[in-house]
Order: structure tokens, then C-alpha cells, then sequence
């Protein structure tokens, strides 16, 4: 039976999973020039099986998630899975995670789940991320949103939730993630073992500062069996929310103008323009904060609960449309 995408985001996989142990590694030689990973700051918290995730590190939802996720869907069909090699990890979260989000993706706007895709660069650069998350705007070339890696058994839960990265493999892991980020300037990466699933968005507000070692990370990790926490439906929906909302402001005007003053620069990993005045870094500057159309995606600005216009007579827009109705 159909239901909304919102309803099936936070329902949890149900289908049997015959869990074999097999582990994995990672000893990737490229990624050895990379910095491992030092400044996390943990947003998931709770007991085994009812971790819940705090995801004010991310943009607020707006207007255009209510219309995506309001559209009908079907849940999953019922199987067992047998999860061994790091390609049973990666059908599973097809088929009981990435299926059930991206059918909010399929028109507002439409992004597009690739897999082995070299970066979206000019440059020559061999190594491929597993998965990417991609949105290709009218007359311009596909822009990662996410971009993902499988393995099996080896994410080490308690090492990432408490920030304390420090065994051999963790840290091998923690330098191939940054490398993706960094070579495909996709500050929203997330690996999935076959049993818990870490998500990254690096604090960058340049995409060279994603390779700096003090570069602030936000983090957050799930269990497969979370059955009283956070769904992973719901988790990956917010980090490809946040992709795009990134993505619009690289597409956005640079700088940014109100009140005839630039901003001072554009957040690169959430796409937010920022003022400073009177010596202060401001988001929502003169009280003014954006909103997001409904109809075409775009983003204007808005004060006091009312759109502002401009000396033309048009909503000052902080993100071009999306989509169409």
C-alpha cells in the first residue's frame, strides 16, 4: 500500500539480515597524502538501538522538503538478505535506504544516484567514490550533492561517537573519506559498513579548506538496528538536503547583495552567504532571513514574515529555481 515518502522516512527496514562478520579494510595508497580526521563534533547520542540524531548542523527543512516528501511512495518488498562482502552492503542500502529517499529527488529537483563516477572535474583524478548524489542544473554539468562509500565491518562506533579517533584503520578510513571529499569538493560524504552507517560534512567555507587538518567536521553515526532511534532513511534525506541547499548557493549570486551591501563571503558547505557588520559575522543580516518557494525551489528572502522586493518590483532571490511546477 502507498504512502507518503515523509511516513516511510521514518520507518525503519524491517526485512532479515543473516549477518556473516566479514570484514574489510582499507589501505588505499593515494590517501595516504590526506590528513586523517581530528575535529569532530558528535551529533548523535543515545543507548544501542535508540540513537537519535540532532541535525542542527544542517539547514533548517523548508517549504520544498514538505512537497517532496508529501508525494506517494511504496515501501520496500519483502526479502532476507545475507550480508557478507561489501557488495551485499551496498544492495542492502539500495534497496532499504537510497530506494525508499530517492523517490523525493525524482522531479523537485531531480538528482540522480551514480555509481563509480569519477569526479565532476576537469582534472584527470582515477579514483572514484563508490556512490554520488548528483544534480545537473539547466545547461551546466552534473554537481555532487553526497558522495558515499561501502565497506564491510569496519567503522569502529565508539572511536567516532566519541571523537577519538586513533586506532590504525580508523585513521586509514578517516584519510580516504577526506580524499573523496576533497577530490570531488563534496564536503557531505557518508561510508556505509553493512552495519553502521557515518556521515560527515566537513565545516569548509572554501572547498581547498577541506584538506586542512584543523578543518571542523560534523558527525554523526547509525546502527543498522536502530529500531528505537533515527531511521537511516531519514538520515540520508537530511545529508542530501543539506548537499543541495549547498549546491543552489554554488549556483547562487557571489556576492550576495542586500541593503546595497555584498556579503563577505558564501559558506561553501551549506551555501549560505554571510555579512559582517559592524565587525560581526551575521546569517540573517537586519534581521532578514531566506525562505524556500514551494513551486520552483528557489530561494528568497524574507523580514518580519513578509517577502523583501526589490527597487524592480521582484523578491530578492538568494538561490535561482530548481524545477518547475
Amino acid at each position: 500500500m502507498a504512502s507518503t515518502i515523509a511516513q516511510l522516512l521514518h520507518t525503519h527496514p524491517t526485512n532479515y539480515v543473516h549477518e556473516t562478520g566479514y570484514t574489510t579494510s582499507t589501505k588505499k595508497e593515494w590517501a595516504k597524502k590526506y590528513k586523517p580526521i581530528r575535529n569532530v563534533t558528535i551529533h548523535t547520542s543515545g543507548q544501542r538501538g535508540e540513537v537519535v540524531a540532532d541535525f542542527g548542523a544542517f539547514l533548517p527543512e523548508e517549504a520544498d522538503d514538505q512537497r517532496r516528501t508529501s508525494v506517494l511512495a511504496y515501501p520496500p518488498n519483502q526479502q532476507s538478505w545475507r550480508m557478507d562482502t561489501e557488495a551485499d552492503a551496498r544492495h542492502w542500502f539500495y534497496h532499504e535506504v537510497s530506494d525508499v529517499v530517492m523517490p523525493a529527488f525524482a522531479s523537485y529537483p531531480p538528482v540522480v544516484q551514480v555509481s563509480e563516477a569519477k569526479p565532476f572535474s576537469e582534472e584527470n583524478i582515477v579514483q572514484v567514490a563508490d556512490d554520488s548524489f548528483t544534480f545537473k542544473p539547466p545547461g551546466g554539468s552534473q554537481m555532487p550533492l553526497v558522495i558515499g562509500e561501502f565497506k564491510r565491518n569496519i567503522v569502529d562506533y565508539n572511536e567516532w561517537q566519541t571523537g577519538k579517533i586513533a586506532t590504525s584503520l580508523q585513521i586509514s578510513l578517516s584519510r580516504e573519506l577526506r580524499g573523496y571529499a576533497v577530490k570531488y569538493n563534496c564536503p557531505q560524504v557518508f561510508c556505509f559498513d553493512g552495519y553502521t552507517l557515518l556521515m560527515l560534512q566537513f565545516k569548509a567555507r572554501k572547498p581547498e579548506a577541506i584538506a586542512d587538518e584543523d578543518c571542523d567536521i560534523d558527525c554523526w553515526l547509525f546502527r543498522r538496528r536502530n529500531l528505537g532511534g533515527t531511521t537511516l532513511r531519514y538520515a540520508l534525506y537530511r545529508l542530501l538536503a543539506q548537499g543541495l541547499r549547498r549546491v543552489q548557493g554554488q549556483l547562487s549570486r557571489n556576492p550576495a547583495l542586500l541593503n546595497s551591501q555584498e556579503c563577505k563571503f558564501r559558506n561553501f558547505y551549506t551555501g549560505e552567504p554571510i555579512w559582517k557588520i559592524d565587525g560581526v559575522l551575521h546569517r540573517h543580516p537586519w534581521g532578514m532571513y531566506r525562505a524556500v518557494d514551494p513551486k520552483d525551489g528557489s530561494i528568497y528572502w524574507m523580514y518580519n514574515g513578509q517577502p523583501v522586493w526589490g527597487e524592480d518590483g521582484l523578491l530578492i532571490l538568494d538561490g535561482p529555481p530548481l524545477y518547475t511546477s
